[in-house]
């Protein structure tokens, strides 16, 4: 079994942070409902103490932690049922929290990396009706939104986007969509990301998945350890090493799942990868 460890972080100063973050997650919760942009920053916040809870939660087992986590996916997933619009408004729910949801069509908040983050979250907690749910998002309501509000993103990332909801389609269209993503991903292709976050965070769950449509494990492994370190080596400079995205690996654990799930032996440990996440042991319903 291989292991990267985490960089080190001060457990002492991610607990204050934690407590001085509750209470405004608590209050803007409270306006669910009110209108749809609530709904990003109930995201933001819960996605952001969900991962700084497993700074000190490893094995990401706490109630807290699951439930922040849990949060973060339902109202990201929200997020994406509204760009259906325009339409009636539906009822919908998160966390138990029932609420009407407007479907406004393509707002500034429908990015990318928001679409990949919910979809990562909604792998990792097992949740099949949010993984449908962002299956059927329109790709051209994402482009619509980058047009619109001027969120540029190279080709590769939106047929990324694709190759994913083909898969969970099982869409005969795959390997046509896989190859275009893994294509665009060429330095000479790409102009909107810097090398470093390519080569360091957007590229390596390509690779990982890559293998798992492969089912090759001993390649598997040894990408994710890649992965792993290299996620290490971004986030662990002085400016980024307490920023709270960091504190786990989320693309490379979500595609960690769907290795685990079609049966493939995963040899790679870390805490980057919070045991209960990645087995599944102690998730919501």
């Amino acid at each position: 079994m291989k292991y990267v460890a985490r960089h080190s972080v001060d457990a002492e100063k991610i607990r204050a942070r934690i407590d001085s973050h509750e209470p405004y997650s608590t209050e803007i919760f409270e306006r669910l409902g009110t209108k749809n942009a609530v709904l990003e920053p109930i995201f933001q916040e819960s996605f952001m103490l969900g991962t700084l809870h497993c700074a000190v939660d490893p094995a990401g087992v706490h109630n807290a932690t699951v439930l922040h986590f849990k949060t973060a996916q339902e109202s990201s997933v929200a997020l994406f049922v509204a760009a259906d619009g325009p339409a009636d408004p539906l009822r919908y729910d998160i966390t138990g929290r029932s609420f009407l949801l407007k479907r406004t069509g393509p707002r500034r908040y429908h990015k990318v990396e928001y679409w990949l983050t919910s979809l990562w979250l909604s792998i990792v907690l097992r949740n099949a009706a949010g993984i449908a749910r962002l299956t059927s998002t329109p790709i051209s309501a994402l482009r619509e939104s980058g047009t619109r509000y001027d969120i540029r993103y190279d080709e590769f990332q939106y047929s990324w986007i694709d190759s994913l909801q083909k898969f969970f389609r099982r869409d005969a269209e795959l390997e046509a969509s896989f190859v275009e993503t893994m294509e665009g991903t060429a330095p000479h292709r790409t102009t909107e990301v810097s090398e470093e976050v390519l080569l360091d965070l957007l590229y390596p769950p390509i690779e990982i998945f890559y293998h798992v449509l492969r089912r090759d494990t001993d390649q598997f492994n040894e990408s994710l350890q890649r992965a792993l370190h290299a996620h290490k080596r971004y986030w662990s400079t002085p400016d980024r090493r307490t920023t709270s995205y960091g504190m786990i690996a989320l693309a490379p654990l979500a595609v960690t799942v769907l290795a685990k799930q079609s049966g493939m032996n995963i040899e790679v440990k870390s805490e980057y990868l919070p045991r209960n996440l990645l087995l599944g042991e102690q998730l919501p319903a």
